[in-house]
């Protein structure tokens, strides 16, 4: 694929549509949910939440880049559209910013990632979109904030302490794969 303006706008779409896979697959799969897990576990949802990431995500992320190197897209034009994809979630994080209206509809908001971060039960697995919404609302995990929103997890670790942050999801793993009995249950 060539690169020009149209194929950057291409790119845009197809590297937004790939971080809401990528997201959805994180909350989806619980070894995945170990790594995604370290960014929710905050109960506290300011701008220094987007900072909260595990220390082994980036041994993972990169694989977003492969679906569209091998459909033709430029590496450096796809390392660009995720990059800017994922630089667009750090204002998302602040309650200071209330709902934004039509924008609340069409782009992420901090209102809209307010509900993603919630550990309230309707909330759980929504709006997984990078900028744009479109892919929740065709996939149905769109969600507005029309309520009070609990941040944190549904099983809070309470704890400040990063190792046992980065790694206590793996341990709860590995603690009920040794209560299965067989190899399938495991």
């Amino acid at each position: 694929i060539p690169v020009n303006m149209w194929t950057w706008v291409v790119a845009f779409f197809v590297a937004d549509f790939m971080y809401y896979v990528l997201h959805r697959i994180e909350h989806t799969y619980r070894i995945l949910w170990a790594l995604h897990s370290v960014h929710h576990s905050s109960q506290d949802f300011n701008l220094t939440t987007p900072m909260r990431m595990s220390w082994l995500q980036d041994y993972i992320e990169w694989v977003i880049f492969i679906p569209m190197v091998v459909i033709g897209f430029d590496l450096f034009q796809s390392v660009v559209c995720f990059v800017i994809v994922s630089q667009y979630q750090n204002w998302l994080h602040t309650e200071k910013i209330g709902k934004m209206g039509l924008l609340d509809e069409v782009v992420n908001t901090p209102s809209l990632h307010r509900v993603h971060h919630s550990s309230v039960a309707q909330h759980l697995d929504k709006n997984f979109g990078g900028i744009l919404m479109i892919w929740d609302k065709l996939f149905g995990t769109f969600q507005p904030e029309n309520e009070r929103v609990v941040y944190g997890m549904t099983k809070n670790i309470h704890t400040n302490n990063p190792f046992k942050i980065n790694f206590i999801e793996y341990k709860l793993i590995w603690d009920d794969v040794k209560k299965c009995h067989t190899f399938e249950d495991k």
